[in-house]
């Protein structure tokens, strides 16, 4: 039987929880679903590679971009692999190697769009009480119709390799939803990783 982590399993109860929760407000929320760190991993980081496995170069771009530059406000060292990887290049492991050599990088940061999912929650309907007609029983109840929220969620993971070891020693899983745009989520995304890396003790 496949045993799971209890981050894990706590993700899944908090994503259910957090659906239901933004059902009444349309705007976007983005949201850590969980975090882990390699127990054994003591070590500081300072010179990142940042990956995105985005399909569209321009989303490819924005994100790697935009999770270096919130990690060099930090003092630290990071490098886009659009900056160093040609845009029609394929992203594997020979090519990612063939780019980091000679560049003394000591993280690799890889973000990946996990899923996006499109579905329906009901609003129940809510009596709307005054403090008046608390008081009489004779004044009848003001409900607030219930309705459907759309929504859209977005799913990503950011993985953070050690280079020396090439063993994964940090992860983070996030949704979005009902995203109004992409720079919105990856703002939200790049002041996530970097807050949870500092929280873990790796920068």
């Amino acid at each position: 039987m496949t045993k799971w982590r209890p981050w894990v399993v706590a993700a899944f109860i908090m994503s259910a929880f957090f659906l239901v929760s933004c059902a009444s407000n349309p705007t976007t929320r983005t949201t850590v679903m969980g975090s882990w760190k390699a127990d054994d991993y003591n070590n500081k980081l300072a010179n990142f590679l940042v990956i995105s496995l985005a399909d569209e170069p321009g989303i490819r771009g924005k994100v790697e971009f935009t999770l270096a530059n919130r990690l060099k406000k930090e003092g630290l060292r990071a490098t886009a692999s659009s900056e160093i990887m040609p845009a029609d290049e394929e992203i594997n492991r020979q090519t990612v190697k063939a780019a980091m050599a000679g560049k003394k990088f000591d993280g690799v940061l890889v973000s990946r769009l996990l899923g996006v999912e499109r579905g329906a929650v009901y609003v129940a309907p809510s009596p709307d009480i005054t403090f008046d007609s608390s008081f009489n029983s004779n004044t009848p109840i003001v409900t607030s119709p219930g309705y459907v929220e759309h929504l859209s969620v977005i799913t990503v993971q950011v993985d953070l390799y050690d280079t020396a070891s090439q063993h994964l020693v940090w992860s983070l899983k996030s949704q979005s939803v009902n995203p109004d745009n992409v720079t919105n989520v990856v703002n939200d995304l790049a002041g996530f990783v970097v807050k949870d890396l500092q929280i873990k003790d790796l920068i």
